[in-house]
């Protein structure tokens, strides 16, 4: 050992916490990203963190889906060797909380002008399941 020590091990016990934001996936981050309604109609922009403690602002584009991801190259953790994985940003689209009464005029014109593929293909499928 040093300075006439008995050589020895040396135990570490690391207790790691968990990010509140960020889940880490390999080398790649993911954080689920919450936008509004109207975001996620008209774009925009938000904030992600990194594991610097930073924000990286992020454009949101025009009619992104909720459980969309957004890549961020090179933001996530570093590797072994060099570089970095990357981030995910996970978008969760929140449905606005409105007086039905209210807002039915406008959600009415919104409907009328509104396109959904999935859900038409959602109904096809299960119409050819049920032999119709």
């Amino acid at each position: 050992g040093i300075n006439g020590a008995p050589s020895g091990d040396l135990l570490l016990d690391l207790e790691i916490q968990d990010h509140p934001l960020l889940v880490r996936d390999g080398y790649d981050l993911r954080c689920k990203v919450p936008i509004t309604f109207m975001e996620a109609l008209l774009g925009g922009t938000a904030d992600v963190p990194t594991l610097l403690g930073e924000t990286v602002r992020i454009r949101v584009p025009r009619g992104v889906q909720s459980g969309q991801s957004l890549r961020l190259a090179g933001r996530g953790a570093p590797k072994p060797g060099g570089g970095k994985g990357d981030m995910f940003a996970e978008i969760e689209v929140e449905t606005p909380q409105v007086d039905p009464e209210a807002a039915a005029e406008y959600l009415e014109r919104l409907e009328q002008i509104s396109v959904h593929p999935r859900r038409a293909a959602y109904l096809r499928a299960l119409q050819d399941a049920k032999g119709e």
